[in-house]
C-alpha cells in the first residue's frame, strides 16, 4: 500500500461500499492515516483487501506496518480466507475485517475490529464505531477518503 496520491497496483473500488450501514459512492479509500492509506477494499474474484497496523512510538511517531496486501497476509500474526465473495482476515480467532461482494459494483462490510492494530474503530453491518462516535446510516459520495486521521 502506498501514499493516497500512487495507489496500489490491481486496486480497483468498488462503486458502492456498504461500510457498516454507511453507504458510500465513488470513494477511493475507507481510511487514511497521515496521508497513508490504511485500509483499502478493491474488486477481485473475491474482493481485495489492502490493511494496515499502526503502532504509536512516541507523541508525534507513529510506525505504520503492512498486515494485509491484496489477500496476502505480510504478519505471521494475520490469516485470510477467501470464501465465495467473501474475504476474512482474522487475528487471534477474532475477525479484523470481514468484506461480502453483493455484486460486481458492491461491497458490504459486515464485521470490522481495527482495535487490535492501532486504531479505535470497529463496527457491524448495523454500525460503525469511531472513538467514541457511532456512524450509523450515513451517505457519502465522491471523496477520496471516507475517514481521514492526521496527527
Amino acid at each position: 500500500m502506498v501514499k493516497q496520491d500512487g495507489l496500489p497496483k490491481g486496486y480497483h473500488p468498488y462503486n458502492v461500499i456498504n461500510f457498516c450501514s454507511n453507504k458510500l459512492k465513488n470513494i477511493q479509500s475507507l481510511i487514511l492515516f497521515n496521508k497513508t492509506d490504511i485500509l483499502l477494499i478493491g474488486k477481485g474474484d473475491c474482493p481485495k483487501i489492502w490493511l494496515r497496523g499502526v503502532t504509536k512510538i512516541d507523541e508525534k511517531k507513529f510506525l505504520i506496518s503492512p498486515i494485509v496486501k491484496m489477500n496476502k497476509s505480510s504478519d505471521e500474526n494475520f490469516e485470510v480466507f477467501l470464501k465465495k465473495k467473501s474475504t476474512i482476515v482474522i487475528s487471534e480467532k477474532n475477525v479484523i475485517i470481514h468484506a461480502q461482494e453483493r455484486n460486481k459494483d458492491e461491497v458490504e462490510i459486515i464485521a470490522l475490529d481495527l482495535r487490535p492494530i492501532g486504531l479505535d474503530i470497529y463496527g457491524t453491518m448495523y454500525a460503525l464505531n469511531v472513538g467514541n462516535n457511532v456512524w450509523q446510516s450515513n451517505h457519502a459520495e465522491n471523496l477520496s477518503s471516507m475517514l481521514v486521521i492526521q496527527t
